[in-house]
């Protein structure tokens, strides 16, 4: 087994569209690249706020629609996007074929009134017990970066080097790898298994390039 035997996925970005996203789609079904242009500068930041919780869910939906000028009530904005997340069930299996020899935690950037709901819709427990879930909201700290990548390893009772982070965020993730965390940006379920593979957590094929010659071989 490789030196880290814990893995840390993030909720929004890996098992769900992240936060922004959820909320660019609310404020405007069917957006397309110019609203997502336009909105992401004015949501990220308080997307933040709220994964740190420095901001409550319903004085962040008001922020926004004020932000982006939305024509929408506070309490629409936030059922509309408690219904947009949803939990990627492609993500889920690839999860569930990590031996049990290693522990999986998940970290949850939704506020833990927000979680419940995703959570009771999409039986997350199977997978991620209770005393294996930490709350960005309730970590005490007042940057997402570099702040998170040594708090929530410490959340999980365990040190930076003896996890792996699945991440949604690629500059974040780019971030953590700097400091020393071991990432892996998610991408899409099969890439997921991919990197997992390379890493010798799950079985699997992992094809690469050989290095003396421009034919792909399959390392097992």
């Amino acid at each position: 087994m490789p030196p880290f035997n814990t893995l840390l996925f993030w909720l929004g970005g890996v098992l769900t569209e992240s936060i922004a996203e959820l909320t660019i789609g609310a404020l405007k079904p069917g957006f397309g690249p110019n609203e997502r242009l336009q909105w992401k500068p004015a949501i990220d930041p308080l997307a933040v706020d709220l994964i740190l919780g420095l901001i409550e869910p319903g004085d962040y939906c008001k922020s926004v629609i004020w932000a982006c000028s939305g024509k929408i009530a506070r309490e629409e904005l936030e059922a509309r996007i408690l219904v947009r997340a949803r939990v990627r069930t492609d993500v889920l299996s690839v999860i569930r074929r990590i031996p049990a020899g290693y522990e999986k935690w998940l970290i949850s950037d939704f506020p833990p009134p927000w979680f419940a709901e995703l959570s009771d819709r999409a039986l997350i427990a199977e997978i991620f017990s209770p005393d294996r879930m930490v709350y960005t909201s309730q970590l005490g700290i007042k940057r997402l970066n570099p702040d998170i990548y040594s708090s929530v390893p410490a959340a999980a009772k365990h040190k930076m080097n003896e996890c792996i982070m699945v991440d949604g965020g690629s500059r974040r993730a780019v971030e953590g790898i700097k400091r020393g965390l071991v990432s892996i940006i998610y991408v899409y379920p099969a890439q997921l298994a991919h990197e997992l593979a390379l890493q010798k957590i799950i079985a699997g094929e992992v094809e690469v390039m050989h290095p003396s010659s421009s034919e792909r071989v399959i390392l097992l």
